[in-house]
């Protein structure tokens, strides 16, 4: 018996608008699934969606990772066909943070935004040479050369009328939150010098900036006094103060781990990451500014499975007018050194706030130049067990301390 053409064309056309399941259980379980565009899943499926494993793209390119509602989502690694090779997370299925290997021998280390370098990220050539800073849409903004040879930073880009305001400008006011705890009552987990690290700069912040925190609302907790429900208070009186004029900033030294910082009142009571950058992103400031020297800290730019993060929390951190500056990456200790009497960050942050930092010699540390001065030096001084973390953009418009001569 012979089909007529029409009726078999129609029948290969037919079967081909469909996605094949090739092997296994393509509906839950271990399986391999071809699809119309000629791309394939070989990985586990849940409720007939991708939820893990190897997806080959009809160009050759390849995702090894996870997937949400069939979006990619998480850690992950994207192999290009050309052997460029991006290793990081993704958010709302576009590769977030991360580092890209070119086959040149160059790489890119940082934040993207439709796969082009967005925020702040390093690049580092063949010859190992660095450049940190801000980019937009794939191009270097505001950044500096780490000659570590030299033990110097090296300004090579840089927008100087990054800080200049028109004239007849409002001061912008200071708010901030300001936490320090050292004595952890009832656990064997006190630290040394945390207290103090808050207390100096709380106290430095008063001197650098005495118009703009004068005007505005800071407020210091201490030890005992740093419970959760004293710093939550803290944050509704103080951040809701702040209009688009305004900055806002809290600063925790402490304990952290991995999604929280530990108030006073640890383990009971827990400051979520998810939390402050809620908080966070209710102020009207003009900009807004988290400092933490704490353990894992860094962990506070992406979500944590065991803790309760809603879904738009990582994607808040993109906001423009964010910068989150944090002690460590995600996996790593922050330190405390006996003879600076200050966590090891704090010591250096402090350092470059009273002018090492004012990489341009213009009177200001932002909080781009206060970044890459904090981690250079503390890389340097822990060997590398600690390098601080930073997320956000326009650092280099961000103004912490004004530099009096």
């Amino acid at each position: 018996m012979h089909i007529p053409i029409l009726t078999a064309i129609f029948l290969i056309f037919n079967f081909s608008s469909y996605a094949q399941c090739l092997k296994g259980n393509c509906q839950n379980g271990p399986g391999e699934k071809r699809y119309p565009d000629g791309s394939q899943f070989n990985g586990y499926f849940q409720n007939g969606a991708k939820k893990a494993g190897s997806y080959t793209y009809p160009n050759g390119d390849v995702y090894n990772g996870g997937f949400v509602k069939n979006q990619r989502a998480g850690l992950a690694i994207y192999t290009y066909l050309n052997g460029d090779v991006f290793e990081g997370e993704y958010l709302n299925d576009q590769k977030y943070h991360g580092q890209i290997l070119y086959k040149n021998g160059t790489s890119y280390t940082g934040f993207l935004e439709s796969n082009l370098p967005e925020g702040f990220g390093s690049f580092t050539n063949a010859e190992g040479k660095t450049w940190e800073g801000n980019w937009h849409k794939g191009k270097r903004v505001w950044g500096a050369s780490n000659l570590e040879q030299k033990d110097t930073i090296h300004l090579d880009s840089i927008n100087l009328n990054a800080l200049k305001e028109p004239e007849n400008t409002k001061t912008p006011r200071v708010f901030a939150v300001i936490v320090g705890i050292a004595d952890y009552v009832g656990t064997n987990s006190d630290l040394r010098y945390s207290d103090d690290d808050a207390r100096w700069f709380y106290e430095y912040l008063s001197k650098a900036m005495p118009k703009e925190t004068a005007a505005g609302k800071v407020v210091l907790l201490l030890n005992q006094d740093a419970s959760r429900a004293n710093i939550t208070m803290a944050f509704d009186e103080v951040f809701s103060k702040s209009t688009e004029d305004d900055f806002v900033l809290f600063y925790f030294s402490g304990h952290g781990d991995k999604g929280f910082f530990c108030p006073a009142d640890m383990p009971t009571a827990k400051l979520y990451h998810s939390d402050v950058k809620s908080w966070f992103k209710g102020a009207k400031a003009k900009f807004r500014i988290c400092i933490a020297d704490a353990c894992f800290s860094g962990s506070i730019g992406r979500p944590v499975p065991s803790v309760p993060v809603s879904p738009s929390v990582t994607s808040d951190l993109q906001d423009a007018r964010i910068a989150v500056v944090m002690s460590s990456k995600p996996n790593q200790l922050s330190q405390e050194y006996a003879p600076f009497k200050q966590g090891v960050f704090s010591y250096y942050l402090i350092k470059g706030l009273q002018g090492s930092a004012d990489l341009n010699h213009d009177s200001y540390v932002t909080a781009a130049e206060a970044f890459l001065f904090t981690k250079m030096m503390v890389a340097k001084k822990s060997l590398g067990k600690q390098v601080p973390f930073v997320h956000g953009r326009n650092l280099e418009k961000m103004p912490l301390a004004r530099i009096r001569k």
